[in-house]
Protein backbone atom coordinates (compact mmCIF):
# COMPACT_ATOMS: atom_id res chain seq x y z
CA UNK A 1 0.00 0.00 0.00
CA UNK A 2 2.88 2.36 0.75
CA UNK A 3 4.20 2.00 -2.80
CA UNK A 4 0.72 2.61 -4.28
CA UNK A 5 0.51 5.93 -2.43
CA UNK A 6 4.05 7.08 -3.24
CA UNK A 7 4.03 9.43 -6.28
CA UNK A 8 7.71 8.62 -6.90
CA UNK A 9 6.78 4.99 -7.59
CA UNK A 10 3.22 5.01 -8.84
CA UNK A 11 1.00 7.24 -10.99
CA UNK A 12 -2.64 6.87 -11.90
CA UNK A 13 -4.26 7.79 -15.19
CA UNK A 14 -7.95 7.52 -15.94
CA UNK A 15 -8.70 7.44 -19.67
CA UNK A 16 -12.08 8.59 -20.90
CA UNK A 17 -13.82 9.27 -24.16
CA UNK A 18 -15.51 12.68 -24.39
CA UNK A 19 -19.00 11.28 -23.87
CA UNK A 20 -21.39 11.58 -20.93
CA UNK A 21 -21.29 7.99 -19.59
CA UNK A 22 -17.52 7.45 -19.89
CA UNK A 23 -16.91 10.82 -18.18
CA UNK A 24 -19.26 9.91 -15.32
CA UNK A 25 -17.51 6.55 -14.92
CA UNK A 26 -14.11 8.29 -14.97
CA UNK A 27 -15.25 10.65 -12.23
CA UNK A 28 -16.46 7.74 -10.11
CA UNK A 29 -13.20 5.82 -10.64
CA UNK A 30 -11.15 8.90 -9.76
CA UNK A 31 -13.15 9.44 -6.59
CA UNK A 32 -12.53 5.80 -5.64
CA UNK A 33 -8.78 6.09 -6.23
CA UNK A 34 -8.67 9.30 -4.21
CA UNK A 35 -10.75 7.82 -1.38
CA UNK A 36 -8.76 4.58 -1.12
CA UNK A 37 -5.26 5.86 -1.87
CA UNK A 38 -5.48 9.58 -1.23
CA UNK A 39 -4.08 10.27 -4.70
CA UNK A 40 -5.74 12.26 -7.49
CA UNK A 41 -5.26 10.59 -10.87
CA UNK A 42 -4.59 12.47 -14.09
CA UNK A 43 -7.44 12.26 -16.59
CA UNK A 44 -6.64 11.52 -20.21
CA UNK A 45 -9.47 12.80 -22.38
CA UNK A 46 -9.12 10.63 -25.49
CA UNK A 47 -10.31 11.13 -29.08
CA UNK A 48 -11.25 14.78 -28.86
CA UNK A 49 -12.60 16.41 -31.96
CA UNK A 50 -10.25 19.34 -32.24
CA UNK A 51 -11.04 21.33 -35.36
CA UNK A 52 -9.17 24.47 -36.22
CA UNK A 53 -11.02 27.75 -35.88
CA UNK A 54 -10.47 28.25 -39.60
CA UNK A 55 -12.27 24.99 -40.42
CA UNK A 56 -15.25 26.02 -38.33
CA UNK A 57 -15.45 29.63 -39.49
CA UNK A 58 -14.68 29.33 -43.20
CA UNK A 59 -17.84 30.28 -45.07
CA UNK A 60 -19.22 27.40 -47.11
CA UNK A 61 -22.17 27.36 -49.46
CA UNK A 62 -22.86 23.64 -49.65
CA UNK A 63 -25.53 22.57 -47.17
CA UNK A 64 -23.75 19.33 -46.24
CA UNK A 65 -20.62 21.31 -45.29
CA UNK A 66 -22.68 23.79 -43.28
CA UNK A 67 -24.32 20.86 -41.47
CA UNK A 68 -20.91 19.31 -40.84
CA UNK A 69 -19.53 22.56 -39.41
CA UNK A 70 -22.56 22.83 -37.15
CA UNK A 71 -22.11 19.22 -36.00
CA UNK A 72 -18.41 19.69 -35.25
CA UNK A 73 -19.11 22.94 -33.35
CA UNK A 74 -21.73 21.13 -31.27
CA UNK A 75 -19.35 18.23 -30.54
CA UNK A 76 -16.59 20.66 -29.51
CA UNK A 77 -18.95 22.50 -27.16
CA UNK A 78 -20.11 19.23 -25.58
CA UNK A 79 -16.52 18.11 -25.11
CA UNK A 80 -15.66 21.39 -23.38
CA UNK A 81 -18.58 20.97 -20.97
CA UNK A 82 -17.54 17.39 -20.19
CA UNK A 83 -13.92 18.44 -19.69
CA UNK A 84 -15.09 20.99 -17.11
CA UNK A 85 -16.71 18.15 -15.14
CA UNK A 86 -13.40 16.28 -15.07
CA UNK A 87 -11.38 19.33 -14.02
CA UNK A 88 -13.22 19.68 -10.71
CA UNK A 89 -10.43 18.11 -8.67
CA UNK A 90 -7.88 16.64 -11.04
CA UNK A 91 -5.56 17.44 -13.89
CA UNK A 92 -6.85 16.78 -17.40
CA UNK A 93 -4.71 16.06 -20.45
CA UNK A 94 -6.13 15.99 -23.96
CA UNK A 95 -5.53 13.47 -26.74
CA UNK A 96 -7.04 14.45 -30.12
CA UNK A 97 -8.86 12.16 -32.49
CA UNK A 98 -6.32 10.82 -34.99
CA UNK A 99 -7.61 10.35 -38.51
CA UNK A 100 -5.99 7.74 -40.70
CA UNK A 101 -6.80 4.50 -42.45
CA UNK A 102 -3.35 3.14 -41.63
CA UNK A 103 -3.40 1.53 -38.15
CA UNK A 104 0.37 1.86 -37.72
CA UNK A 105 0.28 5.59 -38.38
CA UNK A 106 -2.45 5.86 -35.72
CA UNK A 107 -0.26 3.96 -33.25
CA UNK A 108 2.73 6.16 -34.09
CA UNK A 109 0.76 9.40 -33.78
CA UNK A 110 -0.87 8.25 -30.54
CA UNK A 111 2.46 7.27 -28.97
CA UNK A 112 3.98 10.64 -29.94
CA UNK A 113 0.99 12.53 -28.53
CA UNK A 114 1.02 10.51 -25.29
CA UNK A 115 4.75 11.14 -24.85
CA UNK A 116 4.16 14.87 -25.35
CA UNK A 117 1.16 15.03 -23.00
CA UNK A 118 2.67 12.92 -20.24
CA UNK A 119 5.95 14.82 -19.97
CA UNK A 120 6.39 16.03 -16.42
Amino acid sequence: EKVLKDPNHCSYFVVSLPEELPVQEAIELSEGIKKILGVSPVHLFNRLVSPSAEALMTPVTEKYLQDFQKYVRKMSEQELQLAKKLKVDSEVKYIPQIYSIDPWSIVQAMSEKLAEVLKR
